[in-house]
């Protein structure tokens, strides 16, 4: 969690990182050297790449994803703005969803939106943060674990090259495999269950490749929204979360479906129980209960 105290902590790493860092360009451009403008070159670029680096909380020797995000907006590669909205399917995956959701009279009926009723649409859809409700990552060094409010779901990436076992099963957020690339953690995510409703359908042999990663907030611009305006990034903290999002699936779609979504720290203490079906249940129990005497 990033307080008041901390992003003063790190402010004042910076400070005295870019002095030292222009006492050691002075004495280099003073020392007679060959290489004295490429060492004052490099001199005076160490302490900004110093400062850049201090906003990143670091573990274990990688950048520290860990604490609770909250969705701020997301922008498509692929002409989608958000995971809302269903990506562009290809002709024979069009006849796919048609068949699939002709077999249903839905004219004039409410609430059968899955979520509604405790179904989650599961990857990649969970992490978009339906309804505005956070998310929490927990890194380690053997799994990594995304947990999501809603639905009380959660993914489990493995970072060991572990492999699912034989005959596994399909989930609705599917077997999650990840790694290092310097300081963005990749994660392949297979054996999806299939997904024929609404929010970015897909059918089992998709996968999705994630590339998420931590960003100056500062060197974000946010897209224009509905409104015509940007949003207001005063609120957000020193860095953000992003996940470069790509979904694979042939038997739908032409092109894979891309978009970055990006995040917003919160507290720790921001992160709650989903009790959705225990109001399905509640529903239910209305119809016994006996006449008041």
């Amino acid at each position: 969690m990033t307080t008041p105290n901390s992003r003063a902590r790190f402010a004042r790493v910076a400070v005295v990182s870019a002095v030292c860092g222009f006492a050691m360009g002075a004495v280099l451009a003073q020392a007679p050297s060959a290489n004295a403008a490429p060492a004052k070159a490099a001199a005076k670029a160490a302490p900004k790449a110093a400062a850049a680096k201090s906003i990143f909380p670091r573990l274990n020797g990688h950048i520290d994803l860990s604490g609770v995000w909250i969705n701020l907006f997301s922008e498509s590669r692929t002409g989608n703005p958000n995971l809302y909205n269903e990506p562009d399917l290809s002709p024979a995956g069009k006849q796919i969803i048609e068949k699939f959701r002709s077999q249903y009279d839905m004219t004039g009926v409410q609430g059968m939106d899955a979520n509604e009723h405790c179904v989650e649409p599961g990857m990649p859809t969970d992490m978009s943060g339906i309804g505005g409700q956070p998310l929490q990552i927990i890194q380690g060094d053997n799994i990594t674990v995304i947990l999501a409010e809603v639905g009380n779901q959660f993914r489990r990436i493995f970072m060991k090259g572990q492999k699912p076992p034989e005959e596994s099963l399909t989930t609705r957020n599917g077997w999650s495999n990840g790694h290092w690339e310097g300081d963005t953690l990749v994660v392949e995510t297979q054996l999806i269950q299939e997904w024929y409703w609404f929010r970015w359908p897909h059918a089992d042999q998709a996968k999705t490749i994630e590339r998420f990663s931590l960003k100056r907030t500062a060197d974000v611009t946010p897209p224009v929204g509905r409104n015509g305006q940007r949003r207001d990034m005063s609120t957000v903290g020193p860095y953000v979360l992003v996940d470069d999002l790509t979904m694979i699936d042939p038997v739908l779609y032409d092109k894979p479906p891309q978009i970055t979504l990006y995040f917003n720290k919160l507290g720790e203490d921001e992160f709650l129980e989903q009790a959705c079906q225990e109001g399905l249940w509640w529903e239910r129990m209305k119809k016994y209960r006996k006449p008041s005497p």
